[in-house]
């Protein structure tokens, strides 16, 4: 019977499209370490006005799996920092029980 080992999912990479099959080969130390040099800090801001503070704000996108993401309030707005690597991405607010 084979050993299980545990490891983190950075140390994978998922290559291809949705055209292709996909490739899962494991991430060398140093290439982690790259792609991390390369993100950039993105600041999202909510500046307009919310009805109910108590529900807050949230940032989804193509970047988090449209995963509901809490901002923080700060200042009369609501902002949020994500760190992603260099492209395009989609996102929305969920303001007041709404995609904005």
């Amino acid at each position: 019977m084979g050993q299980a080992q545990s490891q983190r999912q950075d140390d994978y990479a998922i290559e291809g499209s949705s055209n292709e099959p996909v490739i899962i080969r494991e991430v060398k130390p140093a290439e982690r370490a790259e792609n991390e040099a390369r993100l950039i800090p993105v600041l999202f801001k909510w500046q307009e006005s919310v009805m109910d503070h108590y529900s807050g704000v949230y940032l989804s996108g193509s970047f988090n799996n449209w995963q509901r993401q809490p901002m923080k309030f700060c200042d009369n707005e609501y902002i949020e920092s994500v760190d992603l690597m260099p492209g395009k991405y989609e996102f929305k607010f969920f303001v007041d029980g709404e995609w904005k």
